[in-house]
């Protein structure tokens, strides 16, 4: 049998037939045996599990046609594009079987055993033809039969059920007595991400290591050492014991060589000012921070290392893994606003029931930034098919979710009253601060921004149009800016309502001075602070104020 798998390169599904001694007496009757695998429900191209059939009597030495049928029916059954119906695996396999959900690759018998004819796929049935020999017993397997279970709709912990017919129906052929049998179970992974949290694109709070190296030691991310806050926090984990597989046995050990992948992948990253590092390797000897702390994951002999190189696809397929260095993190540049980070089991540990792991990816950036909403996804890869790189296995996609979004840096300022008579008499002055230059022990991010007036007639009508103070230029960090409501308007301009001011930095504040009619006997003066409210406006609820002087 290994001559044979030599000469066929490896083939992922054999059909064998084992003479072990001879009976004419009877027709020949078949029993099945399955030894049932665990599959993974997020696969596109799982291993089922071995089907054994057993058979005495003899046969009339036709040839015969052993048919085994797929159930869910989801789970199709779909040829190679090389070598044929059940060709053998190569770099374009699969590629024409796209959205067809189940492989069968390559027929073959033991030395000795009758010939196979061929092998047809249709629908979620492979049949395999043969001459059997004409007088038994003799043991038939059917081994690597792959299936798409994320297709079938199957629930963690369902079944993946076979039917095996033989044809044709006549006196002296095969026939077997229990044809429904148990092949495989499916079983679901778990890979979540942390709480979404907030980049101000004016002054992010991880910016990059100095000079952006290449490598660096440790998380970026170190302001809390324990829990990056400002990092893209995923936790992957397994959901049978038997489901991270290094390459030796990874799908049986297949020609790809490759352990089990996880690809984690996060768009929308804003075009300017974002570099992603990522760790090196995960495993009980990695650190999450510099201070040397906090294990990524509970003591274990799991580790994953971070798979790269010129033909490491986007979809996970390709590339090969890095050595693998503790606490080291990577630099991942995005590509059109897209990191691809991709994990490889290098080791995985025999005692654990379930391994998991914790994984931290820093998002850094040098202000300005461009805002956006950023996604993530994290599933088993690679995704497909078909797949960039030939690969096996192959799994869905997983589903994206925000992970983080970049916000304007801004502050909106409500003044709810302000008039001018347009002869000086009755008038209002503002003055508004750009409060980012703190002292050092807050360290705050110095900002700067533009600050520009909005306004909004009391009685309705056309509205003066909006002024950027300043002359347009920006307002720098500890600087206040003043604006005379009469003056700006060209000082004959009558006009009472509200003035919305936006302000492109945070912690802007801004105070607002009326004085009555300085003639009158009865002359007066008022200030007040102006409100700050948010974007987009929250309503007024019993819980509280939402818009408040918040200074």
């Amino acid at each position: 049998m290994n001559h044979l798998k030599k000469i066929l390169f490896g083939l992922a599904v054999a059909v064998t037939l084992v003479l072990v001694g001879a009976n004419s007496a009877s027709a020949q009757s078949c029993t099945t045996a399955s030894s049932p695998t665990n599959v993974r429900s997020e696969g596109t191209i799982e291993v089922l599990g071995q089907i054994t059939l057993t058979c005495t009597g003899a046969t009339a030495g036709q040839p015969a046609t052993i048919t085994v049928a797929i159930a869910p029916s989801t789970a199709t059954v779909a040829p190679s594009v090389v070598g044929g119906a059940c060709g053998v695996i190569g770099t374009g396999d699969n590629k024409s079987t796209f959205p067809l959900p189940l492989i069968t690759d390559s027929l073959g018998f033991a030395p000795g055993g009758p010939p196979a004819t061929g092998c047809s796929v249709s629908g979620n049935t492979a049949s395999f033809s043969f001459t059997p020999a004409a007088a038994g017993p003799q043991t038939i397997v059917i081994s690597g039969i792959r299936a798409n279970i994320a297709a079938s709709g199957l629930t963690a912990g369902a079944a993946v059920v076979a039917s095996l017919t033989v044809s044709p129906t006549v006196a002296g052929q095969l026939s077997i007595t229990n044809p429904t049998l148990t092949i495989a179970f499916a079983n679901s992974s778990t890979f979540t991400f942390g709480t979404v949290f907030n980049i101000a694109s004016c002054g992010p709070v991880v910016p990059p290591p100095a000079g952006s190296p290449a490598i660096t030691f440790g998380n970026p991310d170190n302001v809390n050492v324990n829990s990056p806050a400002n990092s893209v926090k995923v936790t992957l984990t397994e959901g049978f014991a038997t489901a991270w597989q290094t390459a030796a046995a990874e799908d049986g050990g297949s020609l790809f060589g490759i352990g089990t992948r996880f690809r984690i992948q996060l768009t929308g990253i804003p075009t300017t000012g974002f570099l992603v590092y990522a760790p090196d390797q995960i495993s009980a000897a990695s650190l999450a921070t510099t201070g040397g702390v906090s294990p990524v994951v509970p003591p274990s002999a799991l580790v994953l290392n971070r798979v790269a190189g010129a033909t490491l696809a986007a979809d996970g397929s390709g590339g090969a893994m890095v050595p693998g260095v503790a606490n080291q993190y990577d630099k991942i540049t995005p590509v059109g606003g897209t990191a691809t980070v991709v994990y490889e089991v290098a080791a995985t540990d025999p005692v654990a029931v379930v391994n998991s792991a914790l994984i931290y990816i820093a998002i850094t950036g040098v202000a300005p930034t461009s805002t956006g909403t950023i996604s993530g996804s994290v599933g088993y890869a690679p995704v497909g098919p078909p797949t960039a790189v030939g690969a096996r296995p192959q799994f869905v996609a997983g589903t994206a979710k925000t992970v983080a979004t970049v916000n304007v840096c801004a502050t909106y300022l409500l003044f709810p009253w302000v008039a001018t008579d347009g002869r000086g008499s009755l008038d209002t002055g503002f003055a508004i601060s750009n409060t980012t230059a703190d002292p050092s022990v807050i360290g705050t991010v110095a900002q700067s921004g533009t600050v520009t007036l909005y306004f909004f007639p009391s009685a309705g009508g056309t509205a003066p149009a909006p002024v950027t103070l300043n002359s347009g230029a920006s307002l720098p960090a500890g600087q206040t800016a003043t604006y005379v409501l009469s003056t700006g308007l060209g000082g004959t301009t009558s006009f009472s309502g509200y003035v919305i001011a936006v302000c492109g930095f945070q912690y802007g504040h801004g105070f607002a001075y009326i004085n009555g009619p300085y003639s009158s006997p009865t002359a007066w003066a008022e200030g007040y602070l102006a409100l700050s409210i948010t974007n987009p406006r929250a309503s007024f609820t019993a819980a509280g104020v939402t818009e408040s002087a918040g200074h």
